[in-house]
């Protein structure tokens, strides 16, 4: 079976599942980088959200041998475990005071989101982005978020330099910064200590508090300055995802070019398109606070 006989089949089977009532639909979804991927809503009678569950790993799994009933009831069952069962109450997208504490930034690569940066107030910063989006933070939506698009602004009564103020003290306040060692790092993700993780030299860890969209840290106040205190010095900055960043110390760097290519082959090897945040390495010159493209 095709993907596009797949698709149609998923459908038909979250059809008869949910029954009269139910509309279900595929429809392309823009992540990040500018990667299109297909997501299957099932909105039911009454409700004006539903979440996407997106089709392409599943039909890997169909791909590589996986029968078509195992497939669609675990893509049924998912749909279940984050259904929504109402409404969202569409009115607070219209009132500020209500939306500025949920007010965050994200931060993306300009060029791989060209045609993005033509919707939305950004920020540039070297070849990167900051945007804005809006934490839904409900608990019945885990991990939702609304896009700031162009014109939000000023139909809230604000400046788009006033939402980029608000983002940053949202983030500083319940988005810290946070430097570890890889080391200390690893060991927490694993909740134990594992001596073969660790890397030869010092690594350091710049991310935030929810370890979400921590390359953001990034566009912090004083957090290189920071940075240069706790590793004595230059460093630098490798763009390890759109959640974190890596730091290293010249000292441990003998091939700059050799970097740009790790970075380069980690970025298509292990980590997912719409996940990347650049091809580039950065260099922190702790004497001028400044922060290049190396």
């Amino acid at each position: 079976m095709d993907y596009e006989g797949f698709k149609t089949e998923i459908m038909k089977r979250m059809s008869a599942l949910e029954g009269r009532g139910a509309s279900v639909r595929i429809h392309r979804v823009r992540k990040n980088n500018g990667v299109m991927l297909e997501g299957l809503t099932i909105m039911r009678e009454g409700e004006n959200i539903s979440p996407s569950i997106y089709l392409e790993p599943f039909y890997e799994r169909y791909l590589n041998g996986e029968d078509i009933d195992s497939v669609s009831n675990d893509i049924h069952a998912l749909y279940a475990s984050r259904s929504l069962a109402g409404k969202i109450d569409v009115g607070q997208f219209e009132d500020y005071q209500v939306l500025a504490p949920g007010i965050r930034l994200r931060l993306v690569n300009y060029e791989m989101n060209r045609e993005l940066m033509e919707e939305v107030p950004h920020r540039r910063f070297l070849d990167l982005a900051g945007i804005l989006y809006y934490d839904v933070r409900d608990p019945a939506i885990p991990n939702a978020s609304v896009l700031i698009k162009n014109g939000w602004a000023e139909r809230w009564g604000v400046s788009d330099d006033e939402l980029f103020a608000t983002a940053e003290g949202n983030m500083l306040l319940n988005e810290p910064a946070g430097i570890w060692p890889m080391g200390k790092m690893l060991s927490d993700l694993r909740g134990e200590p594992d001596d073969d993780l660790l890397p030869e030299f010092p690594l350091y860890v710049l991310t935030n508090k929810s370890r979400m969209f921590g390359a953001a840290c990034m566009l912090y106040p004083g957090v290189f300055r920071q940075a240069a205190r706790e590793i004595e010095g230059d460093f630098f900055v490798l763009p390890s995802s759109v959640h974190e960043v890596l730091l290293l110390s010249p000292e441990n760097v003998f091939d700059r070019e050799g970097l740009r290519r790790l970075v380069r082959e980690i970025n298509e090897t292990q980590v997912e398109p719409y996940e990347v945040l650049s091809n580039n390495v950065y260099y922190y010159d702790s004497e001028k606070a400044e922060i290049r493209i190396a």
